[in-house]
């Protein structure tokens, strides 16, 4: 073994720290993007972030009922969110929310190429052609 297992524990310590920070990063991404959409009162960003960052937590492997790894399941995490989130929106800002969700998930699907795993993504071929003098 390349490290003492103090050193073993610290780094274990370490990753578990950057996964939440990880996670507490994308539940404050996702919480700003639905503040400046929706128009959430300070309660329902609280309770929102709760949610969110629970739903990150996951994604990032700290909820060991979940594989950590794997690839995600992108209609899965939306799902999750959404009714996580059904209690805390008014039925007008679930709606909306609802249908970003939708179009974020239409978005990332089109970039998984077809049978392939969701870690996969796809990627447009670009033809460049040959600059011709005047």
């Amino acid at each position: 073994a390349l490290l003492t297992p103090e050193q073993q524990t610290a780094y274990a310590e370490l990753q578990r720290e950057e996964r939440s920070n990880s996670a507490r990063l994308m539940a404050n991404s996702e919480l700003l993007q639905m503040q400046s959409a929706l128009g959430l009162s300070q309660e329902q960003q609280d309770q929102a972030f709760r949610a969110l960052y629970a739903e990150s937590e996951r994604q990032f492997g700290n909820d060991p009922s979940d594989g950590f790894g794997q690839a995600p399941n992108f209609r899965e995490m939306t799902e999750r969110k959404l009714k996580a989130l059904k209690g805390v929106l008014t039925p007008e800002q679930y709606e909306r929310y609802r249908s970003m969700q939708e179009q974020q998930l239409k978005m990332v699907e089109t970039l998984m190429p077809k049978g392939g795993k969701p870690g996969d993504v796809a990627i447009p071929q670009i033809n460049i052609l040959p600059v011709t003098p005047p």
